[in-house]
């Protein structure tokens, strides 16, 4: 291994695992109960995502959760007494109440009858459109690694695969540059120029409750995120004091432990975990490791694909019965990560953030929180064949850092809510390479980005079951770069005079509407959110022999109108949606091929306007025995106009995903469950001739799934692509910069399980 990186997190995540198994005594005798069972409509349709509070009838102790893919829950750690559950489906009152009593060491169970309500004469906010969820329980029963693979399950989500890890996320055509990423509120970005290390990497499995998913511009609250938000909330201490151990295993000698340790009282709550992951580069479906497609160097031959740690902290504290006070720490160290989508690897990826809340609830519930985030990232070519015989033993080394810090206020009541956000993103990125004598060259020359914004967002009932949203946002946006560092003549060769210095001005609006009427509900919207140009768009600079690497400091930001609607009927037991989206991008940020005068070309950014449609159709059957068949499609469609300046025709838009979809029968009865799953794609021959992309075939591969659940245990196995298929997804696709010309293969047959017991 290039580092002890791996060695000290396994050595940490051991001494936890070790002093959680020591204290499990001490946990049984504090006596907890659990309460148990599931969510249903009148009509007995299974509610999945449906919220859950729990309230302790003597202590006043509050407790939260969510019902899971076929309406199940399970809550453990209450304190013997009675208990009051209150059920409810987002942006809608409560519409289940029941009573229970929790007795220590014993389950309750219960079901939650929820009728679809008639609209009462207070006004609700309604929820965000496009919003999907995928609970813990989901996200650890089908064997993905990161955040990126597991959500991939959710129609309208793809994931971009760089290698076995750091999967990048794909809404609707929408790649990170056009999301937002947050880990309880906490907004993060990555530090590598080219996503090697996207936002969501930095997000722990471990430490994940449950992944919210919005579409499009639905969002006001949200800064430069046109795309949509991928929203991490971790889990939260239980009442009492609780100890929880996990052990991930798989394929190519895959291992995930990790444990938990909390404590809460009616004053205050912490909560501390730490968490390693680390696997051999997997195999593909012809049999071969995944570095057998790309140029690695025979010293590469036993490097492991990933190793990563993470520990994290959370605790919070009542000033009274009004105030609340919370703090979260988070730092996560990564190894040597294999990537052969690109033509350097990760040597080192240092992560650490900070979060400071304070929230007051009177006739309003008032919010001020301060964030910080640092990421560190180093890659090189020391692992392959052009780094072979160099005199540092690599040809190109780049070193980077994110820093980002932000304040918001925030104020939210039944009505109205809005707020203010002041933040600074940091961005500076140093490439050095063997043919310039390895001198430091400023890629990416400390650039910064100042955001002021406000945001107001309201609803309004129109008649009993119509309610109407509306919201505006605007951002001003100041970015810059060092002119000392910068390599102004580079930019002058390809784009002319032009300024480091920009300033933004970013309005946006949503209006939506929605409408309920047993057993169908509707939902329509028109959104506009637009973004700065990200920091290696404008400013990335690297000459090179044959081709540069250049941004346009002029670059105008991309600015997005979205119409999208969903359509959903409910009935016996039965469940189906319909969404659609039109999207217009003006001034979208596209890479293309230019020219300078003496005749050298580039890859740079430009703007061009695009256009992208989509819609997911998504369904669920549930039968008798604790059946269920539920399956969707997935479709998107971009066109970028032409850019006749540049000699381009219009084209479809790169990196867009082809039609794909997935069907699968489960059975489950609340302790037992058994799975299959049949997953697809079409052929996408619909590509960027320009940037030479290539049509991908289709596929279609299946996957098993089975578990057990009993008390405090939880069990898992998944057994994906049965038929050991070898197969690409399309967003394999290389982009530049630091492309290695090579698809990734996806996973041959592949074993996994998982381990849990609380205590």
């Amino acid at each position: 291994m290039r580092g002890s990186i791996g060695k000290l997190c396994r050595r940490v995540v051991s001494t936890a695992l070790l002093a959680a198994l020591g204290a499990a005594g001490a946990a049984r005798a504090e006596g907890a109960g659990a309460v148990a069972g599931r969510v249903v409509s009148a009509s007995g349709d299974r509610l999945p995502g449906a919220s859950l509070e729990l309230r302790g009838e003597e202590s006043g102790r509050v407790v939260r959760a969510a019902s899971g893919e076929s309406g199940l829950f399970r809550v453990g750690g209450l304190e013997p007494g009675a208990w009051r559950a209150v059920a409810s489906l987002p942006g809608l009152p409560a519409v289940a109440e029941a009573t229970f009593e929790a007795e220590a060491g014993r389950e309750a169970q219960l079901e939650l009858v929820v009728s679809l309500p008639v609209f009462e004469e207070s006004v609700t906010a309604v929820a965000v459109a496009g919003n999907d969820t995928l609970e813990a329980p989901r996200l650890r029963e089908g064997g993905a690694r990161d955040v990126g693979e597991a959500l991939e399950a959710l129609p309208g989500v793809w994931k971009l695969r760089k290698g076995g890890l750091a999967n990048e996320v794909v809404v609707r055509g929408a790649q990170s540059r056009d999301l937002a990423v947050f880990v309880d509120g906490q907004r993060l970005f990555g530090a590598c120029p080219n996503k090697m290390d996207p936002a969501t990497f930095h997000a722990d499995f471990s430490e994940v409750d449950r992944i919210e998913v919005t579409k499009g511009p639905v969002d006001v609250s949200l800064s430069g995120a046109p795309g949509g938000a991928v929203r991490v909330v971790t889990r939260d201490p239980e009442p009492g004091r609780h100890f929880r151990v996990e052990l991930g295993a798989g394929s190519q000698a895959y291992l995930n432990p990790s444990a938990v340790v909390s404590v809460a009282t009616a004053r205050g709550s912490a909560l501390a975990g730490a968490a390693w992951r680390g696997a051999d580069p997997y195999r593909t479906g012809a049999g071969t490791p995944f570095t057998a497609v790309a140029n690695y160097a025979p010293a590469a031959e036993g490097e492991r694909a990933f190793e990563v740690g993470t520990a994290w902290a959370k605790a919070s504290f009542s000033i009274d019965e009004r105030r609340e006070l919370d703090l979260s720490l988070s730092a996560q160290r990564a190894d040597t990560i294999l990537y052969p989508y690109l033509a350097m690897d990760g040597e080192t990826d240092d992560a650490d953030r900070v979060r400071l809340r304070y929230r007051q609830q009177r006739e309003r519930e008032w919010t001020a929180q301060v964030e910080h985030a640092v990421v560190d990232h180093s890659m090189d070519d020391a692992l392959r064949l052009t780094g072979v015989g160099r005199p540092r033993d690599y040809s190109m080394r780049t070193d980077a850092r994110s820093v980002f810090t932000r304040l918001t206020l925030a104020t939210g009541g039944p009505a109205w809510s809005g707020g203010i956000e002041l933040s600074r993103r940091g961005h500076d990125a140093t490439n050095a390479m063997a043919m310039t004598g390895y001198r430091p060259s400023a890629m990416i020359p400390d650039a910064e980005s100042d955001l002021a914004g406000a945001y107001v967002d309201g609803t309004r009932r129109l008649g009993e079951r119509t309610t109407l949203r509306f919201g505006a946002r605007l951002d001003a946006v100041e970015t810059d770069a060092a002119a000392v560092a910068a390599n102004l003549e580079l930019y002058r060769r390809y784009h002319g005079e032009t300024s480091l210095a920009q300033s933004d001005l970013l309005p946006g609006a949503i209006v939506r509407l929605a409408t309920a009427r047993e057993p169908f509900s509707f939902e329509v919207g028109l959104g506009h959110a637009a973004r700065a140009p990200e920091p290696v768009e404008r400013y990335l600079a690297l000459v090179r022999p044959a081709s540069d690497w250049v941004g346009d400091p002029g670059l105008e930001p991309p600015r997005t109108t979205t119409l999208d609607a969903r359509a959903t009927w409910e009935a016996s037991g039965a469940r189906l949606e319909l969404a659609g989206f039109a999207s217009r991008v003006d001034r979208s940020i596209a890479v293309v091929e230019v020219v300078s005068a003496a005749g050298k070309g580039a890859r740079t950014w430009a703007n061009v306007d695009a256009d992208l449609v989509g819609a997911e159709l998504s369904g669920s059957l549930a039968l008798p025995g604790g059946w269920l068949v539920a399956g969707d499609l997935s479709w998107v469609r971009g066109r970028r106009d032409a850019l006749p300046e540049l000699g381009l025709a219009a084209a479809p838009l790169a990196e867009t995903p082809p039609l794909g979809g997935r069907l699968a029968i489960r059975w489950d009865d609340g302790r037992w469950y058994v799975e299959g799953e049949e997953v697809a794609a079409a052929r996408q021959t619909r590509v960027d001739p320009s940037l030479s992309e290539s049509p991908t075939p289709g596929w279609a591969v299946t996957h098993l799934r089975a578990g057990w659940r009993r008390g405090e245990w939880a069990v898992s196995v998944a057994l994906s692509n049965l038929f050991d298929r070898e197969y690409v997804e399309h967003l394999s696709y290389q982009r530049d910069p630091f492309r290695s010309g090579v698809r990734v293969p996806e996973p041959g047959r592949a074993w996994s399980t998982h381990v849990g017991y609380r205590f």
